[in-house]
């Protein structure tokens, strides 16, 4: 690997064996980007540093934007690039000339990729390199190997020969019950959250199966492969609950060799999936318990799985409820007879019982009749006397003046005798001034 810049070459990798991944990270984090980039002076390097290398595999894989102040020297170096034996293909970036750039990979014998999507590169990477190395479809005669197991050849002894399939890389996580060719994967099995994918690598026609269309066990291969991605068998799901924030699961597939393991695949209401081994309880049991914190729905598939083949499955579901008064909880039987005790009331009457009086609570009775009348009374004669009485202004004082006056008090004579004279004095009062003043205002 080498990268051109505005003074010429330099090599991040030197031509050789492949590096550790260690020197290889080391290396491609010594790039940064700086000065323009003279593309034809990068793949001059590389065409002489291939022209001696005795290998019949020569290939080279141009990663850029296209942004070259020499344009037009880009396609006469793929020529001489193509002269020499070499194939030439382009990974494109950015906005770039793209046009260029596919011109350039049509006469280097390669492909050209637009690469918008950074993360699709390594993948394009290693798809050009399958490419070059070997030719994507291969043709001939070639014996399907039965490979890792599975329930699809659990029972496949034999089968005839196939005459092509299509060159690929199965997956990290794939299972590879059949290969074919130089191990190369025939039939492909993964599972993908909850579902499981199958991949066949050759058609299903007389072309490359000319031999399997007449095979006696070509229908019952093609029903077994279509079973093992039909959904997990709904008549014996799991069971799943969820009690004090924890997801309980239990699965009964009947009785399993020693050797068999279960797992449970659980996915949440964000989304996120979670695998989860069950414990053997039994012959015919496994469980697992599982702390959730998140409201929602959970989907539970349970497989029981030996030597990497699927034996059994099942799946449920189970909604962790939003709000306490919805979480699952046992039944109290004393709860109705508790309160019915509370309300004077009864627990599973008759039917028609339900219309009778309802019971009194206590034993004390207060009648309210005589306080009523009496407040009725009271209201009435305030009524009165409030339309009959005239009130005017000053006759608060004059009230006030009457009944002093007219308080008699005892010490007080009718009489009086003079010291001096000794005559008897009779004390006028104003008792009768006060009632006449009242009279008149009476008449008033």
């Amino acid at each position: 690997m080498q990268i051109p810049n505005g003074s010429g070459t330099s090599w991040v990798i030197p031509l050789g064996e492949r590096p550790s991944t260690e020197d290889a990270e080391a290396a491609l984090a010594s790039l940064f980007a700086a000065g323009d980039t003279e593309i034809s002076n990068g793949l001059r390097a590389a065409l002489n540093e291939l022209k001696g290398v005795p290998d019949a595999l020569r290939h080279i894989v141009l990663f850029t934007d296209g942004w070259d102040p020499n344009e037009n020297s880009l396609l006469p170096i793929a020529r001489e690039i193509a002269d020499a034996g070499i194939t030439l293909s382009v990974l494109g970036t950015g906005e770039g000339p793209g046009t260029t750039l596919q011109r350039m990979a049509a006469i280097g014998g390669g492909r050209y990729y637009p690469g918008r999507d950074l993360s699709s590169i390594p993948e394009i990477f290693v798809e050009e390199t399958l490419t070059v190395a070997r030719n994507l479809a291969q043709e001939g005669v070639f014996a399907p190997v039965l490979s890792s197991p599975s329930q699809v050849t659990a029972e496949l002894t034999e089968s005839p020969p196939l005459f092509g399939y299509v060159l690929t890389r199965s997956k990290a996580a794939a299972s590879v019950p059949l290969e074919i060719g130089e191990a190369d994967p025939l039939l492909a099995t993964w599972q993908r959250g909850l579902g499981k994918a199958t991949a066949w690598t050759s058609d299903a026609t007389t072309r490359w199966l000319q031999d399997w269309v007449t095979w006696d066990g070509y229908v019952d291969f093609w029903g077994r492969v279509v079973r093992d991605v039909l959904p997990a068998d709904l008549s014996n799901p799991p069971e799943v609950r969820i009690s004090d924030g924890v997801l309980e699961i239990s699965y009964q597939p009947g009785e399993t060799s020693l050797q068999a393991g279960a797992i449970a695949r659980v996915r949440g209401p964000d989304g996120e999936l979670i695998l989860v081994p069950l414990q053997r309880e039994s012959e015919t049991t496994y469980s697992a318990s599982v702390p959730i914190t998140q409201a929602g729905a959970y989907w539970v598939g349970v497989s029981v799985e030996e030597g990497g083949a699927t034996l059994t499955s099942g799946s449920a579901g189970v909604v962790s409820a939003y709000e306490e008064e919805f979480a699952f909880r046992e039944a109290d039987p004393t709860l109705a007879s508790d309160v019915t005790a509370l309300a004077a009331g009864r627990v599973d009457p008759e039917p028609l019982s339900v219309w009778d009086e309802a019971p009194r609570l206590g034993s004390a009775e207060l009648p309210l009749w005589p306080w009523l009348v009496g407040v009725a009374l009271a209201l009435f004669l305030a009524d009165v006397t409030l339309r009959r009485l005239v009130v005017a202004e000053g006759d608060a004082q004059i009230w006030r003046a009457s009944m002093v006056d007219m308080v008699r008090r005892p010490d007080e004579p009718d009489e009086i005798i003079d010291p001096e004279t000794g005559e008897r004095i009779k004390v006028v009062r104003e008792e009768q001034e006060t009632v006449n003043r009242l009279l008149d205002r009476k008449r008033r």
